[in-house]
Parts: structure tokens; sequence; C-alpha cells
């Protein structure tokens, strides 16, 4: 089975439906592709966002972005008691 070779991430205030958007916070570029039970951690970012969108450059194939599971951490106010239940 074949699997993506290219992929960007976003983070904006509006949904980003297509990988040429400008503005991503990483790309994925391996023209091997993206191995089996492969994790990318994409730490350190400081930008903020309503929608993390990931879009797939499968080039001339129709390949669908198939993912497992992913995870978003964040935290809206920098400094405060994230200790307190709201």
């Amino acid at each position: 089975m074949e699997y993506y070779q290219k992929f960007r991430v976003f983070v904006s205030n509006i949904p980003v439906t297509d990988f040429n958007s400008s503005g991503n916070v990483f790309e994925y570029n391996n023209s091997s592709g993206m191995p089996v039970a492969f994790v990318q951690d994409i730490i350190n970012l400081n930008v903020s966002g309503r929608y993390v969108s990931i879009c797939v450059d499968n080039g001339a194939t129709a390949l669908p972005l198939t993912l497992s599971e992913v995870k978003v951490y964040g935290c809206s106010n920098i400094g405060a008691n994230l200790s307190k239940k709201l």
C-alpha cells in the first residue's frame, strides 16, 4: 500500500481546504512516502487559531489522507492557572 508523500499543517481562524494555501506551520515532504506507524511531533509552535487543517498533495494519484490519530494541545491563556476547573 502506498502512503502520502507530502502534507501540510495549517493553524488559522478559517478552515483551510487547499494544499497550496499560504501560511502552513509544518510540511512533510518525502519522496518515498510515510512509513507505517509513523509518529510526527510538531512542537514549539507559537501560533494561534481556531482550526487545525491538514492538507495532502498526492500528485497525480487519488490516494486518501488516512490518519489513525491526531492530537492537538494548546492553551488560550499563557501564564494562567491551568489547574483551575472551569
